[in-house]
């Protein structure tokens, strides 16, 4: 035996991985959205960091007090705010005197006056703390937002005035207190101004102004030295500040940590769901089932999917790296090199990849998809967020909790789970060691980014950690026994390797959409590995080891009992048959008589539970790897990739078979056109397979399946279902040679198909095989012998109603044939059945019917579709008792014809007397016995004569009784009545149809039900836990009580602290009178001109090269022990200048005024060594020149300080010793600057105009000092030979003494010159001012303080599950809307009467219904159990919320299934979406600030929700307006949003139906008319092909047309439609449909017939309103319809060619629906859909089943009565029978008969099947390239295209054995056989003019796999002979002359066929 080519695992491999390369580049969005994903996420986060770092950026959180950050730009210039319009202003006095109160409120009114200020609405004066305490909380956000704002409190007396200025800011920084100085500014220009003048003010004669700026550093050699940690920034004054804004950053770091391992890891869902989308679609095709089939190696399939995906893993790295480049300095932890992203990215996508095709190896649904892609994603979010968490700045560790995630989940299962299975953990693992080596808490000696240094590194690499912080060791241990970064990686690298085996067991350890399993332990079978199963052993006389020797022997298939059940239930039982190659068996069965269960297991798709079958000596149980080989198939489904072309599927299979590897590839291509040439598709070689018609994806399913050249058995499962009759025949041709040295297993509905290609035929029937042999055998065996076919002429009968005629025919027949039967009778033609036995009887039948004028007929042999319905129809007639005993009328005699039958007794020629009841009558019988016929009826007898049909008809015309039209409704049941649709029926229709819809999910329910309790249950329990603020803290502002120090927001507690007056740092003031010893005085220890510790950082270096920041020590020490170094109570070194103007008061002499004061460390400056006069432009200027001697003082370091200089030749400035710096300090660095502009103080006005100068933030060239003797012995040993102390401005410190920084110099020097200028008035009181800050009140919308952040974060998680409780069902809606306009289920409702708007309506009212219900439903629980953000939000609020989004909702479904088109894409945006928002909610939600969302968010309904959520829960006050002003923002956008979903979705074409006008019905008024008309030479081109009588029906139509106009037609009362010049036009130049005119009538069945893409489609669907027309008028029911309207739905009922209904709805639910889509009253819809059901047989058990349980003949009757609903005129059938049994078919034709006889329908009937055309038709249409070729009845037709009478003989020939048999003798014999048979014919009929053909012949096939027959007296074949007579024959007499000659001859089996509808059809068409 010879074995078939078994393909290589390389081959397979290759084929695969090209084939799923291209399907991946033809899903160019999906690939483009893979890749942009991950690229845009990363500047997504940091901008997302950055609004949560903006929100913060002015505070920093650190034992409960807030400290500014330091900015890296230098300070500019500029001047204090002005108190302009919007400042708000408290003032109180201390005291409550008399007359303090008098001067403050003088000073305030002053004020006013001069700034333009209110009193009581911008200046407001309060008498207590109380008062005080209230309006700062309830106004605090209005404080915040003035412009200058400020409470003012006076205690002066008489001779002072004094005042403290108490701002809001905690951050004691120049630019947070430039609020203070200006509120000082004013305040003193006030109090000068009254001392000037009390009694009156004139605008604009006094003016007060200060200004500011800075020195600026030169560039000098000893600047760029880098005593430092190698980082390039020295240490410097601002440490201290550094490391609290580290400690900031730190508090971040879980933020961005979470979002970059969440987010981050989330990108990638969309290549995932690329590689799901790619094998899912594979399985749900059954693409996958067919490859097994043919020897899949599972291994090669998934290898496939991985190598493609691995350039796709590439591609998405390398956008993930290159987002990640993009923000490389936006944060810390971006700080990566490329090569780590990269690694990093590319091995996560790997895993993701993995996980994907596990996912896709488990579930083929979509919903169950989008379900776990929604899993995984919440599991991301879930596991980054609990085990990322990082609290650190609250606990003050450095290295977060994510380094101890062992503590976590101890359990070792619990870390398999997460390393194995949670890809994105490890992903976040690496993040979470890059986040700590990035950490600004840790100082790294050498590490600046995480490189590959880093990854590669075998051991955990910590850096150092910054002195300010303290590191646990327990902590430490436990971080560095953790395993390195490579791990993680390294998993992430193995992951899809694990995925990749998960996902090959999984695909063939679970059962797929084709049954097909293999047991669980598969893996560990050794047959599974080996290929060789345990062989049976089988004994010499089994059965079974014969079947399998003949098997082998004779090459043929052996079925033995093959036995197959399913749960108990026997689909295939014993079936036992042996196929021979050469042959095609053809497969016969009714739906459900087991053919499939069969095919799929010869197939080798299951294995039979009984029995065995042997193909070729291989046992099917033992040898499927070696049968996979042998094997070629074309499934019932097409096995096509639409995106894929012929010639790539070609080259695929073949490719995959590895049949042609030795073939070049010009000769492959050569191969591929010659295949598709076969089936007629070589036009379309390159055009991809979704453009292609259903006949055109047969027929390129059938070509795939002659691929396999090896193949010895090939399974042809329906392959011409919905193929023309030309198509079909040329199918037919590809199978005839497919059967060369093949078996070919063919199953088909078709019955004409099994009889011209089934060389053996099989019938099924329950399981069991029926009946089995030749076509003609069977019908031989089965069949009556003959059918006569009978069309009435009711234009001809005397009788009016076609059932009477009907009735009268069927009289005639069992009169003429009484032992016939009637096989059908449907359209006015009926088919009858004649036993051979009345063979004498028939040709008296044909002779009487020749003269006949009422009735034309045709003749024909036996079909098999009476042998098949003979023996699959179950009779389902039931009698009654009741039945039986009915009185009946007497019957009429069979002969006579019009008298009562008798009981009559005749005597056979033996002379036994027979008894005949109720047959004949008397005298009929006399007659018989008198005359008898020799031989009966089957002899030929030239005196039986019969009466004709005229004749009989007029015997019995007054016996018949007529039927009234209302007895045939009652008969047919279809009491329909019409009725007016209303909006408010189709809204409750389409809400009623959702209901049904989703109801019927009932695991999906319970699903969904599951995931709301379980959000509705984490929601509640994480308000109960997580920290809530303390009652009454509404709005977000809470402060300290400082009896026990507990967090609140009482007023009360508020007005204590003011009252108690305690304060975090002491008070700046200036005491007038004070000694040496007071500490508290301007001089001592605050003075603002002196030098202190603070205003210096000491650089440092020791031994090992580690450089802490130890400015505060050292400065501590050294003004303690250092003498030398401390200035404290010494001169201040102050510069000023002055641009004197003529009226100036001299700046020496203003400074040298005498004060009343005279101590050593009084509060003014004075003259000499302290401040000196410049000559200067200004100080800056002086300054600058200074720092230029720096230059020509620099000394080597290497010598004086070898320590710093590192070896480096480095320059600096050395001091000799501590004197030396003094002096070196004075001369460099002067303490403060003036710089007078004007200077006037006088009695006629003030104007004083002076900017002061300080230090900037930024660090100057330090200076060295050698000799460190003087320091103390515990700091000695950080220094090597020199202390470098480097000047900068320090930061305000609580817990030391008071710095010296910008803010000090400038307010006490404000207040000094205030002092100085009122000495200028005489009796004038000085001035006292102080600072002290109101007690701390904590905005949770600024803070970063950790207690008070997870008050917000409570916030966002309320949010998070919010969401996701709450949008759980939008997604179901999205993916209803898309799957109703997928499967043009919208625009079937549209046919029958629902209008857009009524559609969206309904959906809007039902998703509202729903979605607000989840909405109730969970705010009553969150309500009840005390959940603060809904107690927070009031009932109003909530309500509103509620509503918002319940609508956003809405329009967000009618948006996404608008936008998208596909349902599983639709579904998964939709859930991305949902889980996205859901996620992303905690964070958006933490990154605002007290200002909220912008109003731009709710322009999307999911940001819009979470503005307004925290605009209605969130802290702070609630502003009515806005919150307003958003609602209705967000809810117009949405609306918007959601008509853009509407209006896309009307005007995207769709397979059927007509789009909306994009311009909404202005397109026709600004395009005019179509202009688009045929050339003359094509008008007359389709004229000339066109037959007469449809150019004289078109003039006919086109004439009764003309009288009318488009408004106002002409109209015949029994003209149903009318169409006159139809043309449609697609594209350019593709014409669909040529100008056709038709007249469709009432009572006709129209049948419009056509090649595949003749354009019959086309033009139905433009009767019906399903597709637009480009010109033409269409006329239904009288009524002209426009171009761009719909048909009239009530006078039309469409069944298109598929299924227009939901598997989830019953019948009842169906007919319901569109019954009350139409409008039907609801007291008549039960009635009427018990008639419909009735009337389509389906109100039985079918009734209350649903769509998806019903047979395909089910489903089309259901769509036929959808169709009734109406109750239409006109009835529109598209293949209404297309695929169905024929039982089934012929209960629908029964149907649509029954339809047709009301007399007030015209049904239009299109189909590929002839038989059906004539058996319902009464007028048949044949279309040919868009336009009507002929017109007729069935048999005018006939006669006209008539080739003649068609004879068809099959016979045996037979050779004698000898040893001369050679081929040529056979061939010989043959033809000798075939001569005797034509010649005897010919003489025997007396024709000439006979045309021979020779069919088929056994020996042409005949070969080594398919001998032939072979018995002991010789060889046999069988030959079939076909001859057509051309000549005028009658055909009774050839019946009677050919029925002799065959008898003569000994042929077995003939046929005697007249010209067919067929061939009718051919011979059109192929012309």
């Amino acid at each position: 035996m010879q074995k078939a080519h078994r393909p290589k695992w390389t081959s397979q491999l290759r084929a695969l991985t090209i084939k799923n390369a291209r399907l991946i580049a033809k899903k160019p969005l999906l690939l483009l959205f893979a890749i942009l994903a991950p690229f845009a996420v990363f500047p997504l986060i940091a901008q997302l960091t950055d609004m949560f770092v903006t929100t913060l950026a002015n505070t920093s959180s650190f034992g409960g007090f807030s400290y500014g950050s330091i900015p890296a730009q230098t300070l500019s210039a500029g001047t204090l705010p002005s108190l302009g319009k919007g400042s708000l202003i408290f003032v109180m006095s201390s005291n409550g005197s008399s007359s303090t109160s008098s001067r403050s409120a003088q000073v305030m009114q002053r004020l006013c006056a001069m700034t333009g200020l209110q009193m009581g609405s911008d200046v407001i004066s309060f008498h207590d703390t109380d008062e005080v305490a209230n309006s700062i909380i309830t106004r605090y956000y209005d404080l915040q937002a003035a412009p200058v704002s400020g409470l003012v409190t006076w205690s002066d007396s008489d001779s002072i005035f004094s005042y403290t200025i108490s701002t809001l800011s905690q951050s004691y920084t120049f630019d947070n207190q430039l609020s203070t100085l200006a509120l000082q500014q004013a305040i003193d220009a006030a109090i000068l101004s009254i001392a000037r003048s009390s009694t009156s003010y004139t605008a604009g004669l006094d003016s007060y102004q200060i200004s500011y700026d800075f020195f600026s550093p030169g560039s000098f050699g000893s600047d760029t030295l880098n005593i430092d940690n190698n980082d390039g920034d020295p240490l410097a004054g601002v440490q201290q500040a550094d490391d609290l804004k580290k400690q900031g950053s730190s508090a971040l770091g879980w933020f961005t940590l979470v979002l970059v391992a969440s987010a981050g890891s989330l990108s990638f869902v969309p290549m995932m769901a690329l590689v799901i989308e790619v094998i899912v679609k594979e399985k749900q095709r059954k693409l996958l089932g067919v490859l097994r089939r043919m020897g899949l190696m599972e291994s090669a399939f998934w290898l496939s999917v991985f190598i493609p995906m691995i350039v796709v893993c590439i591609l998405v790295s390398l956008g993930a790296s290159a987002g990640v480049t993009l923000v490389y300095n936006r944060l810390p932890i971006f700080k990566v090199t490329f090569d780590v992203l990269f690694i990093l990215h590319f091995c996560y996508a790997l895993a993701i990849t993995g996980m994907g095709c596990v996912i896709a190896a488990t579930f083929s649904r979509p919903l169950y998809i989008n379900l776990s892609l929604g899993f995984v994603t919440i599991a991301c979010i879930v596991v980054n967020t609990v085990l990322f968490l990082d609290y650190s700045a609250a606990l003050g560790k450095v290295l977060p909790p994510q380094a101890f995630w062992f503590t976590k989940c101890e359990a070792i299962y619990a870390k398999i789970l997460l390393f194995i299975f949670a890809p994105f953990f490890n992903y976040g693992r690496v993040w979470a060691d890059i986040n700590i080596v990035n950490n600004p808490l840790v100082d790294s000696p050498s590490i600046t980014r995480f490189d590959f240094m880093q990854l590669a590194s075998t051991t955990r690499i910590l850096p150092s950690i910054s002195s300010t912080l303290t590191m646990d060791k327990k902590d430490l241990q436990t971080f560095q026994a953790l395993p390195p970064t490579a791990v993680y990686v390294l998993f992430l690298f193995l992951t899809p390797i694990f995925y990749g085996i998960l996902a090959w067991y999984l695909n063939q350890a679970l059962p797929s959409l084709e049954g097909f399993s293999r047991p669980w332990h598969f893996p560990f079978m050794p047959s599974y590995w080996t290929g060789n199963p345990k062989r049976r052993v089988l004994s010499a006389g089994d059965t079974l080891a014969l079947e399998k020797e003949k098997s082998a022997q004779t090459g043929t298939v052996r079925m033995v009992k093959l036995s197959k059940a399913y749960k108990g239930v026997t689909a295939v039982k014993e079936f036992s048959s042996v196929f021979n190659a050469g042959k095609v068996y053809s497969i016969l069965g009714h739906n459900g008589a087991g053919k499939s269960t069969l095919i799929n297991m010869l197939s080798l798709g299951t294995s039979p539970t009984f029995g065995d079958c042997f193909m070729f000596g291989l046992d099917i149980k033992e040898d499927a790897g070696e049968l996979q080989n042998m094997m070629a198939m074309c499934p019932q489904f097409d096995v096509l990739y639409p995106s894929l072309t012929p010639n790539q599927h070609l080259q695929f299979y073949y490719s995959f078979r590895g049949d042609h590897k030795n073939l070049s590839s010009g000769q492959l291509k050569a191969l591929f056109q010659e295949k598709l040439a076969a089936v007629n598709l070589a036009d379309v070689a390159n055009v991809p397979c979704s453009r292609f018609s259903g006949g055109m994806k047969r027929r390129l399913s059938l070509c795939l399946a002659t691929v396999a050249e090896s193949a010895r058995i090939v399974f042809l499962d329906e392959p011409t279902t919905g193929l023309d009759p030309i198509s079909r025949r040329g199918v037919w041709k590809v199978i005839q040679e497919l059967k060369r040295d093949r078996v070919v297993i063919l199953t088909t509905h078709s019955m004409h198909e099994a009889d011209a290609l089934g060389d053996h035929v099989c019938i099924m029937h329950q399981g069991r095989l029926r009946a089995s042999g030749s076509s003609l055998f069977l019908k031989n065996k089965f069949g009556e012998g003959y059918q006569v076919t009978l069309v009435n002429r009711a234009d001809r009968s005397p009788v009016a109603s076609n059932d009477e005629l009907r009735d009268a025919v069927e009289s005639y027949v069992k009169y003429a044939l009484p032992r016939s039967h009637i096989v059908s009778s449907a359209g006015g033609a009926m088919t009858v059945a004649v036993n051979k036995i009345e063979r004498g009887r028939l040709v008296a039948f044909l002779r009487a019917l020749k003269q006949d004028e009422l009735m034309d007929w045709s003749i024909g042999n036996s079909t098999l579709e009476e042998v098949f319905l003979k023996l699959c129809t179950q009779n389902k007639a039931v009698v009654t008792e009741e039945e039986g005993g009915q009185a009946t009328s007497k019957p009429i005699c069979r002969i006579c014809s019009f008298r009562p039958t008798e009981v009559v007794h005749l005597y056979t020629k033996a002379g036994v007397m027979i008894e005949i009841p109720d047959v004949i009558c008397k005298i009929c019988a006399d007659n018989v016995q008198a005359v008898p016929v020799p031989g009966g009826n089957n002899e030929i007898n030239e005196s039986t004569v019969l009466v004709s049909f005229s004749e009989y008809m007029a015997r019995s015309l007054s016996r018949h009784q007529p039927i009234v039209s209302s007895e045939r409704d009652s008969l047919l049941g279809l009491g329909l009545s019409k009725a007016k649709t209303t909006v408010s029926s189709q809204l409750k229709a389409v809400m009623l149809k959702n209901l049904y819809l989703h109801s019927k999910e009932k695991k999906v329910n319970w699903c969904f039900i599951v995931f709301l309790i379980l959000f509705v249950v984490v929601s509640v329990l994480a308000g109960q836990f997580l920290p809530r603020p303390p009652p009454g803290c509404n709005d977000g502002i809470f402060f300290t009580n400082i009896d026990d120090y507990g967090i609140t927001c009482d007023p009360i507690v508020y007005s204590r602290n003011l009252q108690k007056g305690t304060r975090t740092f002491r008070p700046f003031h200036v005491d007038v009178a004070c000694s040496d010893n007071n500490a508290d005085c301007a001089g001592g220890l605050r003075s603002p001109f002196s030098f202190d510790y603070a205003a210096f950082a000491v650089l440092a270096t020791s031994p090992n090269g580690f450089s802490p920041s130890v400015g505060n020590l050292v400065g501590q020490q050294i003004a303690s022990f250092a003498s030398g170094l401390s200035f404290m109570g010494s001169p201040a070194n102050v510069l000023f200048s002055q641009n004197k103007a003529t009226d100036d008061l001299d700046a020496t002499t203003f400074f040298g005024t005498t004060g009343s004061n005279t101590s050593t460390k009084s509060d003014k400056i004075t003259p000499g060594s302290s401040a000196q006069k410049i000559d200067a432009t200004s100080v800056q200027a002086f300054f600058s020149t200074q720092q230029q001697k720096l230059i020509s003082g620099e000394k080597s370091l290497t010598s004086a300080c070898p320590s710093y200089a590192r070896g480096q030749n480095l320059n600096g400035l050395v001091a000799a010793d501590e004197a030396d710096f003094a002096k070196q300090w004075n001369q460099y660095y002067p303490d403060l600057g003036f710089n007078f502009q004007k200077l006037k103080v006088d009695s006629s006005a003030i104007n004083i105009n002076l900017q002061i100068v300080s230090y900037p933030r930024v660090k100057f060239p330090p200076i060295y000092i050698p000799s460190i003797a003087m320091l103390p012995g515990s700091i000695k040993g950080i220094f090597s030979d020199c202390v470098a102390i480097q000047h900068a401005v320090g930061q305000y410190d609580p817990y030391a003494d008071p710095a010296l920084g910008t803010f000090d110099q400038v307010f006490v020097s404000i207040n000094s010159v205030t002092n100085k200028a009122l000495q200028s008035f005489r009796g004038a009181p000085t001035v006292q001012a102080l600072v002290n800050p109101l007690p701390e009140i904590i905005d949770i919308d600024t803070t970063r303080d950790f207690k008070f952040v997870i008050y917000k974060m409570g916030n966002g998680v309320f949010v998070m599950f919010f969401i996701l409780t709450t949008a759980l069902v939008y997604p179901r809606l999205v993916s209803l809307l898309v799957l109703e306009k997928k499967e043009n289920l919208v625009e079937m409702m549209r046919i029958q009467g629902l209008n857009l708007p009524s559609y969206w309506a309904g959906n809007y009212l039902y998703g509202f219904c729903v979605i607000f219900l989840f909405n109730f439903l969970y705010a009553v629980i969150a309500y009840l159990a005390g959940i603060p953000q809904v107690t927070r939000m009031g009932v109003a609020y909530l309500f509103l919320i509620m509503l918002l989004w319940t609508h956003g909702q809405i329009c967000l479904v009618f948006f996404i299934a608008g936008v998208v088109t596909k349902p599983t894409s639709s579904g998964l945006v939709s859930y991305l979406l949902y889980i996205t928002a859901a996620g992303l909610a905690p964070f958006l939600i933490l990154s605002v600030g007290s200002s909220g969302f912008s109003i731009v968010w709710n322009v999307f309904p999911v940001t819009g929700i979470m503005a307004m959520l925290q605009l209605v829960m969130g802290f702070g006050k609630r502003d009515l307006t806005r919150i307003l002003t958003n609602a209705a923002v967000m809810f117009v956008c949405s609306t918007l949003l959601g008509l853009i979903g509407m209006y896309v979705h009307a005007i995207r074409p769709s397979s059927v139906g007509i789009p909306v006008d994009p311009l909404l019905g202005l397109s026709s008024l600004l395009g005019g008319r179509s202009t688009d008309r045929m050339k003359e030479k094509d008008i007359e081109l389709i004229a000339a092909r066109k037959d007469s009588d449809v150019a004289a029906h078109e003039r006919a139509v086109q004439a009764f047309h003309a009288r009318g106009t488009d408004a106002e037609p002409a109209v015949d009362p029994q003209e149903a439609l009318r169409i006159v010049n139809l043309r449609k036009v697609f594209g350019k130049n593709k014409v669909a449909v040529q100008d056709m005119t038709l007249s469709f009538r009432l009572g006709e069945t129209f049948g419009l017939l056509g090649p595949n893409g003749a354009g019959k489609t086309t033009a139905l669907s433009m009767m019906t309103g399903l597709l637009k027309r480009t010109s033409g008028s269409i006329v239904i029911n009288g009524k002209s319809i426009g171009p761009n309207k719909n048909a009239r739905t009530e006078e039309i009922g469409v069944t298109p060619q598929f299924d227009t209904v939901w598997p989830e709805m019953t019948v009842e639910e169906h007919l319901k629906f569109y019954c009350r889509l139409r409008g039907i009253p609801k007291n008549a819809i039960t009635g009427m859909v018990r008639s419909i059901a009735e009337s389509i047989e389906l109100d039985g058990d079918a009734f209350k089943q649903n769509a998806s349980g019903l047979s395909g003949g089910m489903r089309r009757r259901l769509s036929i009565g959808i169709a009734l609903t109406a109750n239409p005129r006109i009835l529109v059938l598209d293949e209404p029978t297309t695929g169905l049994d024929p039982e089934t078919r012929r209960q629908i034709w029964t149907i649509v008969d029954k339809l047709r006889r009301s007399g007030d329908k015209c049904v239009i009937i299109t189909t590929h099947s002839m038989d059906e055309a004539d058996a319902l038709c009464s007028r048949i249409g044949i279309v040919c390239d868009g336009a009507v070729r002929v017109l007729g009845t069935q048999l005018s037709l006939k006669k006209k295209f008539a080739e003649g009478l068609k004879f068809t003989f099959r016979f045996t020939v037979k050779v004698v054995n000898t040893a001369e048999n050679s081929p040529r003798v056979l061939v010989n014999v043959e033809e000798a056989r075939v001569s005797e048979i034509t010649t005897e014919i010919s003489r025997a009929t007396g024709l000439r003019r006979l045309t021979w053909a020779l069919i088929s012949s056994d020996l042409t096939y005949a070969c080594a796999n398919a001998p032939l027959s072979r018995e002991e007296e010789g060889i046999s074949w069988m030959v079939s002979l076909q001859c057509i007579a051309r000549e005028t024959v009658d055909v009774a007499e050839a019946f009677l002359r050919v029925s002799q000659a065959c008898d003569r001859l000994g042929v077995e089996d003939w046929a005697l066929n007249e010209t067919t509808l067929e061939d009718v059809f051919v011979k059109v068409v192929g012309a």
